[in-house]
């Protein structure tokens, strides 16, 4: 549709494209979202002024406390979410941003954001939790969004383990406010999902040298549906098979949430290794009809 374009013609040469763009289409709007780093610890947001994404967009920059490494959106009714990885400095706690959707799809310059804390535990120093992006359709407004990751036995102990997090947002207040709750853990089948700390993890043909498995996250996108009488969300992460040969395969989940009392459960799951290759950076959604497409 029209040209190739740098999304970062977006901004000023002042805050400069910095990369980590990411592109989302927000039906219930019929709007575009694209977003990149910009320089220093900020972050751009560009929202389509119409359904057509070669068109003018709302532009908006966005301060972090620190650098806004490897950032990942999500579509909300009351919001737009971002989760980014903090772990460059031990003295920024884990935040999970909202952005004011609303005033954001109306141009409103001084729509506002805000951020929730919360703890993460142990992790792989490389680590995001993954926003839940509403498919199908959006909940009600004032469905607390969620907020999804793992945490490898190898990290610090314990068990393998899906961890949740629901977030609360009130735009009603004068200083709006989020609040983030951890939720009961779930226990998969053991997984292996430690990577090599110089990022040395897939094998390439005819070099001694690696590629970065990513290791640490859900993969983006973490897809949310609601259902008559529950909700799903169906995530995927790369695990480690073997050292020697080094096999590195996909993990996949179906949760499911109770309407009624608000609990997650592990619905289903599964590793795809079906040989000795290995396969990372992976994408999962599910259909209207409850199928499952895995990449």
């Amino acid at each position: 549709v029209g040209t190739v374009v740098d999304v970062g013609q977006l901004w000023s040469s002042s805050n400069q494209d910095v990369g980590d763009p990411i592109v989302l289409y927000d039906k219930y709007a019929d709007r575009w979202l694209i977003s990149q780093l910009g320089s220093g610890m900020d972050f751009n947001i560009g929202v389509s002024q119409t359904n057509d994404p070669t068109g003018s967009y709302y532009i908006y920059t966005y301060s972090a406390p620190d650098f806004p490494d490897y950032p990942k959106y999500s579509i909300w009714a009351d919001g737009y979410y971002l989760t980014t990885n903090w772990s460059a400095s031990t003295a920024i706690p884990n935040l999970v941003f909202t952005f004011e959707r609303d005033q954001m799809i109306l141009g409103n310059p001084n729509a506002r954001f805000v951020t929730g804390i919360y703890d993460p535990g142990p992790n792989s120093g490389f680590y995001i939790d993954m926003p839940a992006d509403a498919d199908g359709q959006l909940p009600p407004y004032g469905t607390p969004a969620v907020i999804c990751g793992y945490y490898d036995n190898a990290w610090n102990g314990g068990a393998d383990s899906i961890c949740i997090w629901h977030v609360a947002v009130d735009w009603t207040a004068t200083t709006p406010t989020s609040v983030v709750t951890q939720q009961p853990s779930l226990v998969p089948a053991a997984f292996d999902a430690s990577y090599d700390s110089n990022w040395n993890d897939i094998p390439q043909p005819n070099t001694t040298n690696k590629l970065d498995g990513i290791g640490g996250i859900i993969q983006f996108r973490n897809q949310w549906r609601m259902w008559t009488g529950y909700n799903t969300m169906v995530v995927c992460f790369p695990i480690k098979l073997s050292s020697s040969p080094i096999i590195r395969a996909i993990r996949w989940m179906e949760l499911r949430q109770d309407q009624s009392t608000g609990l997650w459960s592990i619905y289903q799951e599964s590793t795809y290794a079906p040989d000795n290759y290995c396969r990372w950076m992976g994408a999962i959604a599910m259909d209207d009809e409850g199928n499952i497409s895995l990449c």
